[in-house]
């Protein structure tokens, strides 16, 4: 009889083991579905995949933004040309027909670099304020410089946050370029 009761005890332990095992399945698959149902709803929610930064091939590149604000330029508020980031663009008196005189040989470019469209991007759009011509120069130090009105535009170090026109004047030479700025000549 002590031996039946110990075939009963074996029969049990392997019986609770079953059981277990089939629970630890289970919860794998509940584990399972929930991983899958996860990922289901981050990539429908636009969460990237491990393809991201990369760029979808034939998609449109995103134009170069440039539009207007409003700051204090020569101590009186005056709408200006602003990048996408809200900071103010300048003209340089010296650019003429487009030509761009601000260069990294001269190390101009240091202190006021160019507003350029990125490599693989083909147009720059103005905002609803913007009324007069944009269009691009090549660049002396590669790519295609952003111009309005025929001048090239720059940003200027210095100018630290949205509104700075610390370049204003500079030099007798540089200055904000506003949306009615004459057009180079």
């Amino acid at each position: 009889m002590v031996r039946e009761l110990g075939h009963l005890h074996d029969a049990t332990a392997v019986r609770e083991k079953s059981v277990e095992a089939v629970g630890l399945q289970v919860e794998g698959f509940r584990l399972g579905v929930a991983l899958a149902v996860l990922a289901l709803m981050l990539t429908a929610c636009g969460v990237p995949s491990s393809s991201a930064g990369r760029p979808t091939p034939g998609a449109t590149p995103k134009p170069v933004l440039v539009t207007t604000g409003t700051a204090a330029v020569g101590g009186k508020a005056e709408m200006i040309l602003v990048d996408a980031d809200g900071r103010t663009l300048y003209y340089h008196t010296t650019d003429h027909a487009g030509r761009v005189s601000c260069t990294a040989a001269t190390e101009c470019a240091d202190n006021w670099p160019p507003l350029k469209l990125p490599s693989k991007n083909s147009r720059v759009v103005g905002g609803t304020r913007v009324a007069g011509t944009l269009g691009t120069v090549p660049s002396p130090s590669g790519g295609q410089q952003v111009t309005y009105e025929g001048w090239p535009l720059y940003r200027f170090v210095n100018d630290i946050k949205e509104g700075d026109t610390r370049g204003h004047g500079w030099n007798g030479q540089w200055f904000v370029a506003t949306p009615n700025l004459a057009p180079a000549s």
